[in-house]
């Protein structure tokens, strides 16, 4: 697998985003793990699955962004680190199509954050696509 990320990492490095797509069970989710140990910054891993609408995935990203720089609580401490490049967002089941969440990661791509999701294409400038066929890629 390593391998496998260290072509994701180079995407990331590049400015890209990366999408991975694929069947269940073929390792999407263990590829997110292991890139947030990988990755320098702040490593976000959110699995959509478990957000509540808008309110839940801005909130869920603050107080990711929070605990992790131990700066202050509020969504302009989460604005400041985002305009600085410094997140790594890792979306489990990205809700592709959702105008705040797409917002979102287009406002975040452009300051250079990373950005990785599963199963949702989201609305960048440059993103690559990995597909994976078969379990542990």
């Amino acid at each position: 697998m390593s391998g496998f990320l260290e072509r994701i990492e180079g995407e990331l490095y590049k400015g890209n985003a990366v999408v991975i797509q694929g069947r269940s069970g073929s390792g999407k989710t263990e590829i997110l793990r292991a890139l947030r140990e990988r990755l320098d910054g702040i490593n976000i891993l959110l699995d959509m699955r478990y957000v509540n609408g808008r309110y839940g995935f801005y909130e869920k990203i603050r107080r990711e962004i929070c605990s992790q720089t131990k700066s202050c609580n509020s969504l302009a401490c989460m604005d400041e680190v985002i305009k600085k490049g410094r997140v790594n967002l890792l979306l489990d089941e990205y809700w592709a199509g959702k105008s705040f969440c797409d917002d979102f990661l287009e406002y975040a791509h452009r300051y250079g954050n990373k950005i990785v999701t599963v199963a949702g294409v989201p609305r960048v400038d440059s993103y690559v696509e990995f597909i994976i066929d078969s379990v542990n890629p």
